[in-house]
């Protein structure tokens, strides 16, 4: 399975982005549907998905079955405790999206204290320590100092 990103041009208009995402993000459902064995839960599926991405303010069980049509939040839970899906097959495609999403030619995505580093050199799995771009891998100067500044 290999999703289109949803990637929108930016000289668009925001009813054309709107149309543009909408477009995609059905593709996307159409997709993660084969995941699902039977018809209702691909619908319920999608309408989870739909709720997650919506302005919603809270994401529980109720908020996303009262946005999704349902009056009761039984059957959302039913998808996600009792049903039959292939759980890793998800996981799996969430994880090539998002992947496919971040790659950028070659540069190292990874966590940091505050928001992601990046590092413009493979990962080596030999190697310990943080790698370039972590915050505190390398000494900060003052102005006028040469002494590093303990961070």
């Amino acid at each position: 399975m290999k999703a289109e990103l949803l990637d929108i041009m930016p000289e668009i208009t925001d009813r054309e982005r709107a149309e543009e995402f909408s477009d995609q993000l059905e593709n996307l459902l159409v997709e993660v549907g084969g995941i699902f064995p039977r018809a209702d839960l691909r619908m319920r599926a999608a309408r989870c998905i739909r709720g997650l991405l919506s302005p919603v303010s809270r994401k529980n069980g109720w908020q996303l079955a009262e946005y999704g049509g349902d009056a009761e939040p039984w059957g959302q839970q039913h998808l996600l405790d009792r049903s039959v899906w292939d759980v890793d097959a998800l996981r799996d495609f969430t994880r090539r999206y998002v992947i496919d999403g971040l790659d950028d030619g070659g540069r190292e995505l990874g966590p940091a204290e505050r928001g992601f580093w990046w590092s413009t050199r493979p990962a080596s799995p030999r190697r310990a320590g943080p790698r370039s771009g972590w915050p505190g891998s390398t000494p900060a100067r003052s102005a006028g100092s040469s002494r590093a500044r303990s961070g």
